[in-house]
């Protein structure tokens, strides 16, 4: 049996943090039975997963260089990989911007995404208060000059009657659609520490002091950035199969005591 963990924020719910976690504490994860995706080049944040089940129009910029047929066949293919060569069958995946779900179509297409055999899923979303909540993403969004919305679908679309506001319908679609989902509340000074012990992970590091939320503005450059790396190095998956072997190998020598 295969357990999937979705963590789907909401943004700005301490989503860097977690997600810088997931590659940099990658042994306090195993050590408490999860395997966690390393994300896009490392950075814990499976954006293809997003990318592949949202519906058209609500990223601005044409992310990917396949049609979405091509891309979800291909995501499907990685994270069959990844599952069948991790060395627990607890997986977490971290997305927040699976949060933007609207559709019971985009649901369909997540799930479709994971093998459907012995699979189960979890789902965990942070809330915050919403006023707070959309003043913290509408602040994010408008420091980035590039960061415009094409159309009223778009995530960048911060208007006060903005879909992107009323994260509500989202949390009840996912509680229609999925047996196990949990709902926790934002804690401003340790948000990081609250999701590890929701996970049984037992950090080995100070989570007070982890913090990776304050990020550059995104520009159109920085997103030419990611295309050319996902064109020379072919995305988010290569790398996989050396990091897992990396990581039991430093178990390998912790349990036995050799050094290098």
């Amino acid at each position: 049996m295969t357990q999937i963990c979705l963590h789907v924020g909401l943004h700005r719910t301490g989503t860097s943090s977690f997600q810088a976690a997931l590659v940099e504490q990658t042994e306090d994860f195993l050590d408490a039975g999860i395997t966690p995706y390393p994300g896009v080049n490392g950075s814990g944040h499976a954006r293809r997963l997003s990318y592949a089940c949202l519906r058209e129009g609500v990223f601005d910029v044409e992310i990917v260089d396949a049609d979405r047929a091509e891309l979800r066949a291909q995501t499907r293919k990685d994270y069959a990989d990844f599952i069948r060569n991790a060395p627990t069958g607890k997986l977490l995946f971290s997305s927040e911007h699976l949060s933007l779900i609207r559709t019971k179509d985009e649901i369909d297409t997540l799930r479709s995404l994971f093998p459907n055999k012995d699979t189960t899923f979890s789902i965990v979303i942070v809330l915050r208060e919403k006023e707070d909540w959309f003043a913290s993403y509408a602040a994010q969004i408008a420091k980035d000059a590039q960061a415009r919305p094409l159309s009223a679908a778009s995530r960048f679309n911060i208007a006060p009657d903005s879909w992107v506001r009323d994260f509500e319908p989202m949390i009840a679609l996912f509680q229609q659609e999925f047996d196990d989902v949990t709902i926790l509340h934002y804690d401003p000074e340790d948000m990081l520490g609250t999701l590890l012990a929701h996970f049984g992970v037992s950090p080995s590091f100070a989570t007070r002091a982890y913090k990776r939320n304050k990020r550059a503005p995104e520009t159109a450059l920085g997103r030419l950035g990611y295309t050319v790396m996902r064109r020379v190095f072919g995305g988010e998956h290569r790398g996989i199969g050396k990091w897992i072997a990396r990581s039991r190998e430093k178990r390998r020598l912790a349990q036995t005591g050799e050094q290098r």
